[in-house]
């Protein structure tokens, strides 16, 4: 039976369309996102992921004790000054009268796809500025 094979094959090269999609640095899963040197615009300031310091994530597929840490060095930019910054999962940083957040990263740990690719890193961030007091000093 020849056909049974090339059937066969049909499957496999058809399947290998089927793979997990590149994120496109532009939209990922319907959030913005930029990838490592590509400005992000948090629509108050502009943050550009230089480098991955740390990722210790629990992969998806494990159980962990901690969830891991994840660190990012950036440059933030607004109104004309610029200031790098580390900034990780629930570690936001302090820069130009305001704080930066990172609020998601892709792709997600898996025991699949360790150690992550540089290239491969999507990142969404938040900047919010500091809130003044009636004296004009900034509260952080």
């Amino acid at each position: 039976m020849p056909i049974r094979p090339l059937a066969t094959f049909a499957a496999i090269i058809a399947c290998s369309a089927c793979a997990a999609p590149d994120v496109p640095s532009s939209n990922c899963y319907e959030m913005p996102c930029a990838s490592l040197g590509e400005p992000f615009d948090t629509g108050e300031a502009t943050v550009t992921p230089l480098e991955v310091l740390d990722d210790s994530r629990c992969p998806l597929e494990a159980e962990c004790v901690t969830a891991g840490i994840f660190r990012v060095r950036a440059l933030v930019e607004r109104d004309g000054l610029s200031q790098e910054v580390t900034v990780g999962w629930q570690e936001p940083a302090p820069a130009l009268s305001g704080m930066v957040q990172l609020r998601s990263a892709w792709p997600d740990a898996s025991i699949h796809n360790m150690p992550i690719p540089a290239q491969d890193y999507r990142f969404n961030f938040n900047w919010v500025p500091h809130i003044a007091d009636p004296a004009g000093a900034d509260i952080q």
